[in-house]
């Protein structure tokens, strides 16, 4: 056989890609040779031999040039515990099992932000169970609820479309969440360019749950429920509108199903594989905001670790938080993000600490794991000015990662921080910044906590019952007395969160079709009704 014979069958061999599938030689010769050659192609590590090789080979015996400029291997799939799927090991998964139980977007999904393709891969069912319950529902739950509001608005999702994109909003959490979105897309294009898809997998994904999701979303609730004019509905519907629709084309490449039949639904375009995903706007990027939301992220996170320590709950209202940051640009960002810390862990007032806080204390001590092949011989000396160091020179080592004492260069990898509780407060650290709160609760704080747990059970009744969110009710409770002259008191901010039109006080023979719920130990007969027209 000869050269030119082999050369045609390697080329069919081979698969279409990058020759005929434009019918070259036989017609669309101009599109062949402005794409030629291919930007990349994508296979498995068993065809490094074969297709790889060949490819180049036609390439460079046709056109004397390569036939694809960049190559992602897909490494073997193995079973759980790292063994190569055999059928003598019986650990073989069968793919169509596993698609007909989640569907093809939830492995491809997995199979791409679990580890980068060109590595081995082990297969876990469970895995797949958390991408769906962390990623897919938390996607289909926000789009669920922006177009049920958009209903209770009478908006059409698609109508926001025409919305210019490029005008900055009037509220500072939709600036944030549209600068957040903005440099997202500005690292998701950098590393898909650079053929680092995992990485832009992830960023897509911590963005939806986190930022979008858990922070944007359930911050702006009421808004979305009840906003303060229409100026500021348009803002906010727009503002989502333009994220959600934005990560959808973002998700597209790696989950093409789920993401065209919602994008389809919400802006009523041909196909999201026809969207243009579009650049980043850099004007829209506000990194002082985005740093100083971080900053109260952080410590909403600090917060809420320490209540599940100590078991207080997140609805039980607490007096003092205490923030001891080291930078002057924190402690802007603390001041600057003040409302939103305290309506998100739920505590009344905010101090920021000196490094002299008689609450917060701050004490060092010894690395030995890396200290001890640094400082040899004089690593015990060390440790005695580790121990002596004030709450300044602690401070500063965390602040510039280093600090001078004696003739020895510490660092703050040699040095472990730790901060000690003292009675009525907890204290948590991440980094520079440190917490503090004042744990202990007096009358009114615990009534604040009946109150709001209250209205926690109430909003759980009526999602039972698929109210809708805007409906008025009737609440009828059989409370003991000090937990009715508790309600009583917060009669109109229970009515207010739950949409009750009253609340009645039912005496606790006549308690037919009442559910029982716990507030604080104490057991309460509630039933919650619409309200009659």
């Amino acid at each position: 056989m000869c050269i030119r014979d082999r050369v045609i069958d390697a080329w069919y061999d081979s698969g279409s890609m990058p020759f005929a599938q434009y019918h070259y030689p036989f017609e669309n010769k101009e599109l062949f040779e402005k794409n030629y050659p291919a930007d990349f192609i994508a296979e498995g590590i068993d065809q490094t031999r074969g297709w790889f090789y060949s490819l180049h080979a036609i390439g460079t015996f046709l056109f004397k040039d390569k036939a694809f400029r960049n190559l992602i291997v897909n490494d073997l799939i193995l079973d759980k515990e790292g063994r190569k799927m055999s059928k003598h090991l019986g650990n073989v998964v069968d793919p169509f099992n596993v698609m007909d139980n989640y569907g093809a977007d939830i492995l491809r999904w997995y199979l791409i932000v679990s580890s980068p393709p060109w590595r081995p891969k082990m297969f876990n069912e469970d895995d797949l169970v958390e991408v769906r319950n962390k990623f897919f529902d938390t996607l289909i739950n926000t789009y669920r609820f922006f177009v049920l509001y958009c209903h209770i608005q009478n908006l059409k999702p698609e109508t926001l479309r025409n919305i210019d994109p490029s005008q900055p909003k009037s509220t500072e959490i939709d600036r944030w969440i549209i600068s957040a979105y903005n440099s997202v897309l500005k690292k998701y294009t950098s590393m898909m360019d650079n053929y680092d898809i995992t990485r832009a997998a992830r960023i897509l994904s911590d963005f939806l749950v986190d930022d979008l999701s858990n922070w944007y979303v359930r911050r702006n609730r009421r808004r979305f429920r009840s906003p303060s004019d229409e100026s500021d509905k348009m803002s906010a519907y727009s503002t989502l509108y333009e994220v959600l629709t934005g990560v959808l084309r973002l998700v597209s490449p790696f989950s093409p199903f789920i993401t065209e039949y919602l994008y389809r639904e919400l802006t009523g375009e041909e196909s999201v594989h026809l969207s243009y995903i579009g650049s980043h706007n850099e004007n829209l990027i506000d990194e002082e905001l985005e740093d100083s939301m971080r900053t109260a992220q952080t410590i909403v996170s600090l917060v809420r670790a320490m209540r599940v320590r100590n078991g207080l709950k997140i609805k039980q209202p607490l007096r003092k938080l205490l923030v001891s940051v080291l930078s002057d640009k924190e402690r802007n960002a603390v001041i600057k993000m003040k409302d939103v810390i305290l309506e998100e862990v739920n505590i009344k007032e905010l101090e920021i600490a000196d490094v002299k806080s008689s609450v917060i204390k701050k004490k060092a001590k010894l690395n030995f794991k890396t200290a001890g092949p640094r400082f040899g011989r004089d690593v015990k000396k060390v440790q005695t000015l580790v121990s002596g160091l004030t709450e300044e020179e602690i401070s500063s080592l965390v602040r510039n990662g280093e600090i001078e004492k004696d003739g020895f260069n510490i660092s703050a990898e040699n040095v472990t921080v730790l901060t000690e509780d003292i009675p009525g407060w907890v204290i948590e650290s991440d980094s520079d910044i440190t917490a503090a709160i004042d744990i202990e609760l007096d009358q009114e704080l615990i009534s604040d906590g009946i109150a709001r747990e209250f209205v926690s059970k109430v909003q759980a009744i009526r999602k039972e019952l698929n109210m809708d969110v805007n409906e008025k009710i009737t609440i009828i409770c059989s409370p003991d007395e000090e937990i009715m002259e508790v309600l009583k008191s917060r009669e109109e901010y229970i009515a207010g969160e739950t949409m009750a039109s009253e609340i009645i006080y039912s005496p606790k023979d006549n308690l037919n079709g009442f559910e029982e719920i716990n507030l604080n130990g104490r057991l309460v007969k509630i039933s919650v009704r619409k309200l009659n027209k």
